[in-house]
């Protein structure tokens, strides 16, 4: 048997072994691919010479081979789970970093919290506080001074030299001086008592001016002062209107309609009935309201491009109309009173209450036919609005916070002066809406025109409908408006109104408003 016999069948029988173990060796494989037969020669390189080129890989694969038959299926077991303990522990040890990060983000989001309402705090003392450094009973009560502090506080001022030009001079608890500037110089906003505007012969008085809200402070100059329009001088008729033709509006002569700057706002309460509110006055002929929610102070885009967007908004009126604007969501909005008074400082607001619970479920079912109409699906009122697991109020959700009046209205006080905000109990206002319109006229100084004739209950849609006496025609609120609640569960609905009770509560002692529903 020749040489190149005998070294062929070893190499065969070496083939077979890695055959069954492994397969075929990877060598022979490198062969085929890296070093085939050289073409157009007449001989080849013999096989033995190319097992040279790979030894250290031949030596390798021998090595696996004879590790490979020591493996038995113990160390299998062995090895899986090796490699699953450790990818349950790696995500055990994943899940705890997690969870740390978490806490602490929550524990920097509640301390940044708490710095907020430190800083609002002081910033209350210091807008409250009087000239003399001595605050008042309303300045302590908003500002959460220190019990010292409000006994301080509530101990009988010494009689000034002079009243303070912000008050009016019966006013019967001494009210605190507020600082005359914010941010900049500017004259104050409510009149000296000299120059308080008396109401005309025939009306009731307003709200008695000792309310305890604090007193507005001034605000800064604005650079749109020179585009606005003095005040115009509105002389209200003495005497009500009959209700006849002949006292219904005759424009003045020789006048034409403009668009000018609102003088009354309904800045809220949404679901409260403000749109009944401003269809009721738009029945007045003194009054001319704008139809849509401007939302000029909330719009930041709108806003930034100056009053003329504002003005060019209104509806066309004459000098002795006064021109409505609604939009609710101006009562929460933190910036909307100063923007308000930096336009105009003799503006009036409109402010209608009603019970927060009940409000609160008016706008989840405004909310749910919103979100039923986009194939979006919405938790149940009493898991939207109460945690099930804790039984706690979400104070997260908007909707709920709204509720929370005597927040939003310590705000609104310090740029408003009390008799130049008119709030309407929103209970009130659905039983007897003709009696809270008379109050609205007397709080506008526009003759007492509104009667049972132009606001009349229509007994098949359940609520007041309107009769215009200037358009000949009927109309009621739209098929929105009026809608019947949905029941809620007793225990969600006491979780809520235990929740709101301080908050209404401040509003007898705060601001001095007894609501009906409180």
């Amino acid at each position: 048997m020749s040489k190149d016999t005998n070294i062929k069948q070893a190499d065969e029988k070496s083939n077979n072994s890695w055959i069954v173990k492994f397969g075929p060796s990877p060598t022979r494989f490198l062969y085929k691919t890296f070093l085939p037969k050289t073409q157009g020669l007449k001989t080849h390189t013999p096989r033995p010479r190319r097992m040279v080129l790979f030894p250290i890989l031949d030596t390798m694969w021998t090595k696996l081979n004879e590790y490979a038959q020591k493996v038995t299926l113990e160390h299998l077991r062995i090895v899986l789970w090796t490699v699953l303990g450790s990818s349950v522990l790696v995500s055990l040890l994943t899940s705890v970093a997690m969870m740390n990060t978490t806490l602490k983000k929550i524990e920097v989001y509640n301390h940044r919290t708490e710095l907020a309402h430190q800083h609002e705090l002081e910033y209350q003392r210091k807008i409250l506080l009087g000239n003399n450094g001595k605050p008042s009973p309303m300045a302590a009560k908003v500002s959460g001074l220190t019990p010292s502090e409000i006994r301080k506080a509530e101990s009988p001022p010494k009689a000034p030299t002079k009243p303070p030009s912000s008050y009016d001079e019966d006013d019967s608890v001494g009210p605190p001086k507020a600082p005359a500037t914010f941010g900049s110089s500017g004259p104050s906003l409510s009149k000296p008592p000299s120059e308080k505007k008396k109401p005309p012969s025939g009306f009731s008085s307003p709200a008695s001016s000792s309310s305890h809200a604090p007193s507005p402070i001034s605000p800064p100059s604005s650079p749109w002062s020179s585009v606005i329009h003095s005040p115009s001088s509105f002389s209200p008729d003495s005497a009500s209107s009959t209700g006849t033709d002949s006292s219904l509006y005759t424009p003045p002569a020789g006048e034409k309609k403009e668009q000018r700057f609102p003088k009354v706002i309904i800045v809220g309460v949404s679901k409260c009935g403000t749109r009944a509110l401003l269809d009721y006055l738009a029945l007045h002929p003194n009054v001319i309201t704008a139809n849509k929610e401007i939302n000029f102070f909330t719009n930041v885009t709108m806003y930034n491009k100056g009053p003329e967007v504002y003005r060019n908004s209104m509806p066309f009126s004459y000098s002795d109309q006064l021109t409505v604007e609604k939009s609710p969501d101006y009562f929460e909005c933190e910036m909307c009173p100063e923007r308000i008074v930096a336009i105009d400082k003799t503006i009036k607001v409109l402010l209608i209450l009603c019970n927060p619970v009940d409000r609160l479920v008016s706008q989840y079912m405004q909310l749910k036919e919103k979100n039923d109409l986009s194939g979006v699906p919405m938790d149940a009122f009493e898991e939207w609005a109460v945690d099930p697991m804790t039984n706690t109020v979400r104070k997260t959700v908007a909707s709920i916070r709204t509720g929370m009046y005597d927040q939003y209205m310590t705000n609104w006080f310090r740029f408003f002066h009390q008799d130049k905000v008119h709030v309407i109990d929103g209970a009130t206002f659905i039983k007897d809406p003709v009696g809270e319109m008379r109050k609205v006229e007397t709080f506008l100084e526009i003759k007492h025109f509104l009667t049972s004739e132009d606001i009349y209950y229509n007994s098949t849609k359940g609520f007041h409908c309107m009769y215009s006496r200037i358009a000949k025609k009927s109309h009621c609120l739209g098929p929105t408006k009026g809608r019947p609640h949905i029941k809620v569960l007793p225990g969600v609905y006491q979780t809520l109104q235990t929740f709101y009770n301080p908050h209404n509560a401040r509003l007898k002692s705060y601001f001095n408003y007894q609501m009906s529903w409180v």
